[in-house]
């Protein structure tokens, strides 16, 4: 098998430089909206219809996609009000114990949280749970994603060169000509724990920009993203350049389904709260449920950009594509890059490399930034437990790099792009 120079395991810290959060940023995120502390739209702003009432008529919406997928006609949303609000009622009790177990349950990340939630006995229950979950990741990742456009923007509005791990890597592989750049981005491998989409964009637009590309061209850097990037738990729908149905980077039009939301339906309609909300989730339906103008019809989109994303990123329980494991050659070596070594992650690594023997081992090594000593042992434990050959899982210094608690702690205090740039040891190309 042919080896390739480089693997990168990347996590959520990879992208912090980018304005992404960390899985604890994530997390308190996400308790913010359905505390109703923040929008779930910008996570700053307010927002007239609460985030909770949003997501049962998003649960709403999505049953009625549903329907329509399993039995090939539309659902008559003016013909079944009795039953759209038994929906509405039971998605509402759904949210309020999804929001209180969370709360109170101090887990380390929605994905740890999300896999307790969908371990019950009852079939429903664990989808109903696991929707909530994924619509939530997926709508704040979504704000995310427009936020990280001005990565390179100071408070002030002005332009500024910011180094991060994308465009340190960028800079150590375009080399003299495209070829070049082609032949050295191919000597490099992603597995990605992230959903988002930043790995793609951020190679494919810094590229077509800097060799003013050819279609041709264009067509080469596809298949190196194609066959190169693994989403181990999935990632948001593709981009236009990808698919025609595809959504621009960072536009997935938040803001206009916002102003839709807010000024077109009738929200302040007269009587109770709870048929306040009632009558705000029928109208919307009635709304989106129909042929709408080209305006509405960008609407829709918004909506099927969020479902659909919803249904491909996925959680620990979820089996990884054959195909996609297929693809990742041996490497010569290996870095971990932003990731926190959890212990079910590093499982989902061993079931993608199969490391049967040892000499298949590459060199490891990682970026350590902010972790204490004993939690970098514990990590350099759970490595050799969990994807060494079972035979042999003592790790030397000629597979994972050993420190003492002295020249760790200086280590530590590395970034990635600085820890590139500060060791020779750390080199993207061999």
């Amino acid at each position: 098998m042919k080896k390739k120079d480089t693997l990168f395991i990347l996590g959520a810290g990879v992208s912090v430089d980018h304005k992404y959060p960390t899985g604890t940023q994530l997390l308190e995120d996400i308790i913010n909206v359905l505390d109703e502390k923040i929008s779930i739209f910008d996570l700053e702003n307010e927002f007239t219809c609460p985030n909770k009432t949003f997501l049962c008529f998003l649960l709403c919406y999505d049953f009625l996609n549903e329907y329509k997928i399993e039995s090939g006609t539309r659902f008559n949303v003016h013909g079944h009000l009795d039953y759209i609000q038994k929906k509405i009622n039971e998605y509402d009790i759904y949210l309020a114990r999804f929001h209180k177990k969370l709360k109170y349950s101090y887990p380390r990340s929605i994905d740890d949280f999300i896999q307790s939630q969908t371990t019950t006995g009852d079939a429903n229950t664990n989808n109903i749970n696991k929707k909530i979950g994924k619509l939530l990741i997926v709508l704040i990742l979504t704000c995310y994603e427009e936020k990280s456009l001005k990565y390179d923007q100071s408070s002030e509005d002005l332009y500024q060169v910011t180094t991060t791990f994308f465009t340190d890597f960028w800079k150590n592989i375009y080399g003299s000509n495209f070829n070049d750049f082609i032949e050295n981005i191919n000597k490099t491998q992603f597995i990605t724990f992230n959903y988002d989409r930043l790995l793609e964009h951020f190679i494919y637009s810094t590229a077509t920009s800097f060799f003013d590309t050819t279609p041709d061209q264009n067509e080469i850097i596809k298949e190196f993203l194609s066959n190169n990037i693994l989403h181990v738990y999935g990632a948001l729908p593709k981009m236009e350049w990808q698919s025609d149905n595809g959504f621009p980077y960072g536009s997935i039009q938040l803001k206009e389904l916002k102003t839709y939301i807010e000024k077109e339906l009738n929200i302040g309609s007269s009587g109770s709260e709870k048929n306040k909300k009632t009558n705000y989730i029928i109208n919307a339906l009635k709304e989106t449920n129909k042929d709408l103008s080209h305006q509405y019809s960008q609407i829709q989109k918004s909506l099927e950009f969020i479902l659909e994303a919803s249904k491909l990123i996925k959680t620990y329980s979820e089996e990884i594509d054959n195909h996609l494991i297929n693809g990742i050659k041996e490497p010569k070596k290996l870095y971990f890059l932003g990731f926190s070594f959890h212990e079910l992650n590093l499982e989902k690594l061993n079931n993608i490399l199969k490391w049967s023997t040892y000499n298949l081992v590459p060199h490891i090594e990682g970026c350590f930034f902010g972790m204490k000593y004993n939690e970098f042992l514990e990590a350099q434990s759970n490595v050799g437990k969990r994807i060494l050959p079972k035979n042999d899982r003592e790790l030397n210094k000629d597979t994972f790099i050993s420190y003492n608690s002295a020249n760790f702690d200086e280590l530590s205090k590395y970034k990635i792009p600085d820890l590139f740039r500060s060791h020779t040891s750390f080199r993207y190309l061999t």
